[in-house]
């Protein structure tokens, strides 16, 4: 593929013989946002490389300093939504998350990445590999309350290692979580040090930035790419052997520990709505905590119908397999920019004004729980009449 695709495919030698398949999200400018043009060709490329005994594991990273991946590119599904095109938006949703089930569930080892910014759809990719690596000073965090959608792409399952209230702040607050919350919480395999590759360098042959232009990020590929993996028969093992030997002990704090009574007070309640009312007694006091205070801001201020929604769907989804509860949510994406204006206005707010204005359909106060109820059955209805339900 040319340097400027959207998504750069290709296959680089490993030191027994052997080949990685590298997926380069290729769109620095918009933090590597996945658009249905890079969907198509990585599944074609992973289905190929699947069938190629050459091919050890599948390496994705995405390029530039300031991104691995900032989500899914909801602007040209704003734009598809406007044209009244409802197979359009299901079919982006549909895509986005077959992808996600086909790494998981990939016959090979699928190695994620991930450095700088990974928010939505980015942290959807990170949670579908095999083998999830980041960098110490990376941002997570899943932030689809302040456009109007709900945090999607299979977060109602990875996020729920963590106790519902925390599971309902983290994602109805987006919460802005670091690599020590992703040890906390099992949401990485392995962390390295932004400056591993200064500090312990490698005897290959790489030009420095080949793959990523981060150079922690390249340094994990040459160090992949090192293994013999022609003189073993478990790949996933001596990948994780490598990995293992790249964690770093400099590992920031997390923040969800040293905050777990205030959060409890905030989440642990009956309704959402309860929930709303002790973040605004939280807001009204003094505090010399910036991060809570801005979780709780953010939740305040974001989209009512979807911190209602997220609030019984982290709940729902505990209750159903991992593979309804997937594709459960693409149907139910795709209602839920359909049913409310809120995600155009969200889109409108954040993303193509930044005005920061949104006007919400909904308050707090005037949220129908029993619309949230009926339109997580509806998709859960739409998911076992679609072809991945049968």
């Amino acid at each position: 593929m040319m340097p400027n695709d959207d998504v750069l495919l290709k296959t680089i030698p490993t030191r027994g013989g052997k080949k990685l398949a590298l997926v380069i999200f290729n769109r620095p400018e918009a933090l590597n946002a996945i658009n249905l043009d890079m969907l198509y060709p990585i599944r074609t490329a992973m289905a190929q490389w699947e069938q190629d005994s050459d091919v050890v594991a599948v390496v994705c990273v995405g390029r530039g300093e300031k991104a691995f991946c900032a989500g899914g590119d909801v602007r040209s599904v704003k734009h598809i939504m406007e044209q009244e095109n409802l197979d359009g938006v299901y079919n982006f949703f549909s895509t986005e998350y077959t992808c996600f089930y086909e790494s998981k569930t990939y016959s090979k080892p699928v190695v994620v990445i991930g450095h700088g910014v990974i928010m939505g759809g980015g942290f959807g990719t990170l949670q579908s590999a095999s083998h999830r690596v980041v960098v110490n000073d990376v941002t997570l965090a899943m932030p689809e309350t302040n456009i109007g959608l709900y945090p999607d792409v299979h977060a109602s399952y990875f996020l729920s290692g963590m106790p519902l209230w925390l599971t309902r702040f983290v994602g109805g607050t987006s919460a802005f979580l670091n690599s020590g919350d992703a040890q906390d919480w099992n949401l990485a395999d392995c962390i390295v040090s932004k400056n591993i590759a200064e500090k312990n360098p490698l005897d290959l042959k790489t030009t420095a930035h080949e793959y990523s232009g981060v150079s922690a990020v390249d340094y994990v590929v040459c160090a992949l790419q090192g293994i013999d993996f022609a003189s073993h028969d478990n790949d996933a093992h001596m990948i994780t052997k490598t990995l293992q030997t790249l964690q770093t002990p400099s590992v920031p704090q997390g923040f969800l520990y040293p905050n777990f009574n205030a959060i409890r007070k905030m989440t642990d309640t009956p309704t959402p709505l309860d929930s709303i009312r002790a973040m605004e007694q939280y807001s009204q006091q003094k505090t010399d905590n910036p991060w809570l205070y801005g979780c709780v801001q953010t939740a305040l201020h974001g989209c009512p119908n979807s911190f209602a929604l997220w609030w019984v769907l982290a709940k729902v989804s505990r209750t159903l397999s991992p593979y309804v509860s997937l594709w459960m949510e693409a149907t139910l994406s795709t209602h839920m920019v359909h049913q409310k204006p809120d995600f155009a206005e969200g889109v409108r707010a954040v993303l193509i004004d930044k005005d920061r204005k949104p006007k919400w359909s909904n308050t707090h106060d005037t949220v129908e729980m029993g619309w949230v109820d009926d339109l997580i059955e509806q998709a859960i209805a739409d998911y076992q009449n679609s072809p991945f339900g049968k």
